[in-house]
């Protein structure tokens, strides 16, 4: 939390925000447009900056606004889960700092926590697969394997697939992740707060073990609907303003196709889709 207000606020990334874009005609509008003019990093600007881009750099103990921002900024732009590689670059940290990994393994880097340029250049390198950035570039757990040591430990994955997300406090937030078709990530049915999650006026709380799998399962329905259909999230049923749900996709879909499906044969198939995904990568990924 002391590392997450260092570098989120107006005396943060926030003094760097410009304004929100918006996709079309969206009523929402849920990206930052942020410019850095001075200083170390100057020219930097681009899109986006969310809470887990605090985790990301947050992850090499960076607390350093401007080079947090620069970090999201450049994963963007080279086309990098910020996610997944900020979880090997973090491993790589760690294993720098037990002695595992050394100067002569890293191209001259100082993985000291802390040390947003090495963070900065290690990013570059992993994107151009060059030099220690091609012993990173497939993941942590490649990355484990290779250097070996004992390093699997703190090689954080979930069935095979680096994570960044955290686990152990929502606990529907964490069954979603350990079940998701695509391993260890979030945006399969994930939930949180009640307000934002799960069917509307439904309440619960997401610290408690107690009825989360039926809101897990019912949530997963809905997130695979809107990918079908191509609603946003932030206005559908997932971490935003929740302004539509599965009746109005329902009606929409009716409207648009000239077909009648209910509800419930639209929570069918986002249950199939969500099912294929599974069966495809079980299959060809294992």
């Amino acid at each position: 939390r002391e590392q997450r207000s260092k570098i989120m606020g107006k005396e943060g990334v926030g003094k760097f925000f410009k304004k929100i874009q918006a996709c079309y005609a969206c009523p929402v509008g849920c990206q930052p447009y942020s410019e850095i003019n001075e200083g170390k990093f100057k020219g930097s600007k681009g899109l986006g900056y969310w809470i887990n881009s605090v985790m990301w750099s947050g992850k090499m103990d960076v607390t350093d606004p401007e080079a947090s921002l620069r970090y999201h900024l450049r994963a963007n732009q080279l086309g990098l889960d910020g996610d997944d590689s900020s979880v090997v670059m973090s491993w790589a940290f760690e294993a720098y700092e037990k002695g595992l990994l050394t100067k002569e393994d890293t191209d001259g880097l100082d993985l000291t926590w802390g040390n947003f340029d090495a963070m900065l250049e290690l990013q570059e390198k992993i994107a151009s697969r060059d030099g220690f950035g091609d012993f990173l570039a497939d993941g942590v757990v490649t990355a484990a394997k290779k250097l070996g040591k004992g390093s699997e430990k703190f090689a954080i994955n979930q069935k095979g697939q680096d994570t960044l997300d955290p686990y152990r406090v929502c606990k529907g937030w964490s069954l979603a992740c350990a079940t998701s078709p695509i391993a260890g990530r979030h945006m399969r049915g994930s939930i949180n707060i009640p307000i934002a999650f799960g069917p509307k006026g439904v309440k619960f709380n997401p610290y408690s073990y107690k009825d989360q799998p039926p809101i897990v399962f019912w949530e997963l329905r809905a997130k695979e609907i809107e990918d079908i259909i191509g609603i946003c999230v932030y206005v559908g049923t997932w971490s935003g303003v929740y302004a539509l749900e599965p009746s109005d996709y329902v009606e929409l879909t009716n409207l648009a196709l000239g077909i009648n499906l209910t509800e419930e044969d639209f929570m069918l198939l986002g249950q199939r889709g969500y099912n294929l995904e599974k069966a495809f990568n079980t299959i060809h990924v294992g």
